[in-house]
């Protein structure tokens, strides 16, 4: 900090209420600043078009639907997977089952690494 001095500095007061009404009126003239560069807009035109991509259908061997969408900017593969289930699915007598086995689940799983879970062939990787 050495070399440095100290600048006073003054806040203004915040007044509630105080900003000037804004009205929008195109006929309202401004004097443009003079410049060396092109600031001029380019005239409004129609909005364009969306053009959704198309969606494929296929059902696999199991029975599963499966819908796609084929980009081919990037060599990139993205998907994801909805499965129904969850306290949607829940029986109305007992509501509350699927959240209290998703925790036992949790609980549970804590004592177990990922490599246990493997050994097992319960599941592929972690």
């Amino acid at each position: 900090m050495s070399g440095s001095n100290k600048t006073d500095v003054i806040e203004e007061q915040i007044k509630q209420d105080a900003e000037v009404q804004f009205v929008e009126n195109d006929a309202i003239e401004y004097i443009k600043t003079v410049t060396k560069n092109n600031r001029s807009e380019p005239p409004l035109s129609d909005l364009p078009g969306l053009r959704a991509p198309s969606v494929w259908t296929n059902t696999s061997a199991n029975g599963m639907r499966v819908l796609g969408i084929e980009q081919n900017e990037l060599p990139v593969v993205n998907f994801s997977l909805r499965i129904d289930g969850g306290q949607a699915l829940d029986n109305k007598s007992k509501l509350g089952t699927a959240y209290l086995l998703a925790q036992l689940i949790r609980l549970k799983s804590r004592q177990y690494s990922c490599q246990h879970f493997q050994s097992q062939k319960k599941i592929s990787s972690c």
